[in-house]
C-alpha cells in the first residue's frame, strides 16, 4: 500500500522544484553574461587592430582629402558599451536567422548604425 504524501512533503517538493528552476535560470543568465563579455573582448581587440592598421597606413603618406568648404557637425562617437550592446543585438538576430557571421563585422555594423553611417 502506498502512503499518501503529507502537506509538508508536498510543500517541500514544491520548494525543491522552485529552487531547481531558480538555479537553472541563474546558470542560464551567467552563461549569457559570459558570452556577452567574450564577444565584447573579441570585438575590442579587433577594433584595436584595425585602428593600429589605419594609423600605419596614415603614416605611410596617404593622400589628403580636399575639403569641400562646408563645415560638418562633429558626429558623436558611440561608447564601447553602446556598440557592444548593439553588436550583441545584431548577433542574436543573425543567430536567430541561422546565418553565419563574424563578431568583428557585428561590431563595425553596430558602430556604423549608431553613428548614422549605415546604409544597406
Amino acid at each position: 500500500m502506498a502512503k499518501k504524501k503529507s502537506k509538508k512533503d508536498k510543500n517541500d517538493a514544491k520548494k525543491d522544484k522552485k529552487r531547481e528552476v531558480t538555479k537553472a535560470a541563474k546558470k542560464k543568465s551567467a552563461a549569457r553574461a559570459e558570452k556577452k563579455a567574450a564577444l565584447k573582448k573579441v570585438a575590442k581587440k579587433a577594433v584595436a587592430k584595425k585602428k593600429s592598421a589605419v594609423k600605419k597606413a596614415a603614416k605611410k603618406g596617404s593622400a589628403k582629402k580636399k575639403s569641400s568648404g562646408r563645415k560638418r557637425l562633429p558626429r558623436r562617437e558611440p561608447s564601447d558599451d553602446e556598440i557592444s550592446d548593439k553588436a550583441y543585438e545584431l548577433f542574436r538576430l543573425r543567430e536567430a536567422a541561422g546565418e553565419h557571421g563574424d563578431p568583428l563585422d557585428d561590431w563595425e555594423k553596430a558602430r556604423q548604425i549608431l553613428r548614422g553611417d549605415w546604409t544597406r
